[in-house]
């Protein structure tokens, strides 16, 4: 399956995207954890773009969810004591929000 450009550039994107935010989620223990789930969903996005599965508007909305995250991530983390249980709740859950949006997104 041929990929047009404009999807080319979108991966392309994603890809850059994915490096930024691993490389801002700060190092601590708790925060580790999400730079591997971090790193897979956005993978998961850039393929079912490349695939052409999601559509540049679905690629906009994960993407911009998945950076509000990380925001969210560093934002937590920063105050020293790495993420309470109460923080790493809401984020499991905001992940996994995203997560099951992009298994919809992939199968509509």
């Amino acid at each position: 399956m041929r990929m047009s450009i404009k999807s080319m550039v979108l991966v392309a994107i994603a890809t850059s995207i994915t490096s930024i935010i691993i490389a801002t989620v700060p190092s601590t223990a708790s925060a580790d954890n999400y730079n591997g789930r971090i790193a897979r969903q956005q993978q998961r996005i850039s393929n079912g773009l490349g695939n052409g599965t999601i559509s540049s508007r679905e690629f906009t909305n994960l993407t911009n969810r998945q950076t509000a995250l990380n925001a969210a991530i560093v934002r937590d983390a920063q105050d020293g004591r790495g993420l309470t249980r109460s923080e790493r709740y809401k984020l499991n859950r905001r992940a996994d929000n995203i997560s099951r949006s992009i298994y919809r997104f992939n199968r509509n």
